[in-house]
């Protein structure tokens, strides 16, 4: 069966760091992220987000709790086979050479 979606692999590890020191009984609650407290007084959060909707939950759940959102970044990079798809059939880039690469592979 071929699937119709074109996003990025679901799992991407996630890293949200927040400004207080949570504690460990949070993590059940924050879907078992793995908590590590720093020296400057902020929490990071680490752990496999299997898509949008979970985490926007998570940054809910964050929200909710009153913490103040230092950073939120992506550990792991997408497949390499995955290329997102092309809003045009014509895409134009131009580089900083001047040179301008059209979406058929015509260089002008």
């Amino acid at each position: 069966m071929v699937s119709g979606r074109t996003g990025p692999p679901a799992g991407r590890q996630y890293e949200l760091k927040v400004q207080e020191h949570i504690g460990q009984y949070w993590s059940t609650w924050l879907d078992a992220l793995s908590m590590t407290h720093q020296d400057d007084g902020t929490t990071t959060l680490r752990g496999e987000v299997t898509d949008e909707a979970e985490l926007h939950g998570l940054l809910t759940k964050v929200r909710d709790l009153n913490m103040t959102l230092v950073s939120i970044a992506v550990i792991d990079l997408p497949h390499p086979a995955y290329r997102p798809p092309a809003q045009s059939s014509d895409i134009t880039a131009t580089a900083q050479s001047g040179l301008r690469v059209h979406g058929r592979g015509e260089v002008t």
